[in-house]
């Protein structure tokens, strides 16, 4: 899951997971949290995201938790967020993505963009040649493809929490 997407307890998880401190997890939640409000309140940036359908069960925390997750991820793209989520379901296939990925876009006078690929803990690679922007943002439109429809992929997601 995205971590502009979760929710504080899911991204308390989360960083436990990684930090058994409790200390270090709070100041990544909060810092989560702000960058959360930043982009979508301050910012009101726009955020498109697949998700593959595994990882509706990839439990961080309790059942509880990702329930709640699930259920945040549902109404995103209806309650005001300008977020659209997508899940390509388990029967698409294979679709050359083999790992999570986050295009930045600034703006159209600006450069084309940034990649960066998820990496452990708070690491990643940082990519902004053009090609590699390119070949990543194909990568995306593929997937989007593959993907349910932001309507179905809240049903699905509505479903998996068991709703």
């Amino acid at each position: 899951m995205p971590e502009l997407l979760h929710t504080e307890d899911y991204a308390k998880a989360v960083a436990l997971a990684v930090s058994r401190d409790k200390e270090v997890a709070d100041t990544a939640v909060a810092a989560a949290m702000a960058r959360q409000r930043a982009v979508f309140h301050e910012s009101a940036t726009t955020v498109a995201v697949v998700l593959g359908e595994a990882a509706l069960r990839q439990q961080a925390g309790s059942a509880d938790v990702l329930r709640s997750q699930l259920r945040h991820l549902a109404r995103l793209g209806h309650g005001g967020f300008p977020a659209a989520i997508q899940v390509v379901p388990c029967t698409a296939g294979a679709n050359g993505a083999n790992g999570g990925f986050s295009i930045m876009q600034f703006g159209p006078a600006l450069p084309p963009g940034l990649v960066v690929v998820d990496g452990p803990g708070d690491g990643g690679i940082y990519l902004d040649a053009p090609e590699s922007v390119a070949a990543y943002a194909g990568a995306f439109t593929r997937l989007r493809e593959l993907a349910l429809s932001p309507h179905d992929s809240a049903r699905m997601l509505r479903e998996a929490a068991h709703d």
